[in-house]
C-alpha cells in the first residue's frame, strides 16, 4: 500500500528524479510537464509502490478530501491514493498504447535511453496497484476494465 504520509520536499522530489531517472534513463522534462497537467490539483506529497525492483511515485492530493470524477456522467469519489493510482495508470496506458504503434515514440516525444524491461515493470506495478483497489471497490472495476 502507498504511504501517504510522505511529506511533498525536496528530497521527496529528488528520490523521485533518481528512480524515474534508473528506470527511464532521463530525467523527465517534457514528461513531467505531461504528468503534471494530468493532475488538476496541486501535488502534496508522494507515496511509492513497489514495482519489480522499483518503487513507483504516487501522487497525493494536498487534503484528505476526496476527489471527484465522472463516469459515463455518473459521478462518483475517489481518494487522493486512488486518484494518483489512477492517474499513473492512465499515463502508462497512454504510454503503452503509443509504444505499441510506434517503438520509437518516448525516444522521439519524451525521453532516451528508455529501459523497456524497467518500463513495463513500472506499468505492471500501476496496473495491480489499480485492480487492487478494484477489487476493495466495486465502482472502480469499469475503470480498471477500460485501463486493461
Amino acid at each position: 500500500m502507498p504511504n501517504d504520509s510522505v511529506e511533498f520536499s525536496d528530497d521527496a522530489t529528488e528520490l523521485y528524479l533518481r528512480e524515474y531517472y534508473a528506470i527511464f534513463g532521463s530525467v523527465p522534462q517534457i514528461w513531467h510537464t505531461v504528468f503534471s497537467r494530468l493532475i488538476p490539483l496541486k501535488i502534496a506529497s508522494w507515496g511509492y509502490l513497489k514495482a519489480g525492483t522499483h518503487l513507483i511515485p504516487i501522487p497525493f492530493v494536498p487534503d484528505h478530501e476526496t476527489v471527484e470524477r465522472s463516469n459515463n456522467g455518473v459521478s462518483t469519489t475517489m481518494t487522493p491514493s486512488q486518484y494518483g493510482i489512477f492517474v499513473s495508470a492512465v499515463v502508462f496506458s497512454q504510454l503503452a498504447v503509443a509504444l505499441q504503434h510506434d517503438p520509437n515514440f518516448l525516444a522521439l516525444s519524451f525521453i532516451n535511453g528508455l529501459d523497456m524491461n524497467k518500463a513495463i515493470d513500472w506499468y505492471r506495478g500501476c496496473m495491480n496497484a489499480l485492480w487492487a483497489f478494484a477489487k476493495d471497490d466495486p465502482t472502480w472495476t469499469c475503470v480498471a476494465d477500460q485501463l486493461d
